[in-house]
């Protein structure tokens, strides 16, 4: 039977989350040090899933700014008519 990780996937989002907004590089040697230690092997499986969230995140938020965008880009489309 395995050991019970010591940081649940939650943790570790807030803390890549911390490390990104404060411009540092999200590694999991840099996650294990802001978590305060933890198993690499953990720490991999949450980084992976980590950064696939993050990449939802950005495509949504350019999908949402290409959408809010796009009344302005007709207008001016328009005009140059």
């Amino acid at each position: 039977m395995g050991r019970k990780a010591l940081h649940t996937q939650e943790e570790v989002f807030q803390a890549a989350d911390a490390l990104a907004a404060n411009g540092k590089e999200v590694t999991p040697t840099t996650l294990r040090d802001a978590l305060g230690g933890g198993s690499l092997t953990t720490i991999y499986k949450h980084i992976d899933a980590w950064q696939e969230h993050e990449r939802l995140r950005r495509y949504r938020s350019f999908l949402k700014c290409r959408i809010m965008l796009k009344p302005l880009f007709s207008m001016l489309a328009s005009r140059r008519q």
